[in-house]
């Protein structure tokens, strides 16, 4: 009987372990199916609309390889962390060079001027 109880109690262990394992991986393609069924209906909405032309719908998040909002902020790190998202440029460095093309663009225009005066022989009055 003490054997019995000893095998029983294992195999409950092992089977905990072997959930507590499952639980623990990540799930490849929870909620796939719920996007594919968006997708079919954003398909056939797209199909019978009359009128406007044709546009591309963007793969619905939850598909196979098309990544989640999650993971997208994941990737990011967090709001305003991307490259993309904020620039390294102070007010003042973008308002130097702001001036400094100004200045750059009048001496051009100056330059184009002084070039037609030229072409027509001189000032004229």
């Amino acid at each position: 009987m003490a054997d019995e109880q000893r095998k029983k109690s294992l195999k409950d262990l092992v089977t905990q372990k072997a959930t507590d394992a499952y639980n623990g991986l990540p799930v490849i393609g929870k909620g796939h199916a719920a996007a594919m069924g968006r997708l079919g209906l954003a398909e056939l909405r797209q199909a019978i609309s009359f009128g406007h032309g044709s546009v591309e719908q963007p793969t619905p998040p939850g598909i196979f390889g098309a990544p989640t909002q999650g993971e997208i902020a994941e990737a990011r790190g967090g709001p305003g962390a991307g490259p993309e998202q904020e620039s390294r440029l102070s007010l003042d460095d973008l308002r130097k060079f702001a001036e400094e093309r100004a200045k750059a663009a009048e001496a051009r225009m100056n330059e184009q001027g002084r070039d037609q005066q030229r072409q027509r022989g001189g000032l004229e009055m």
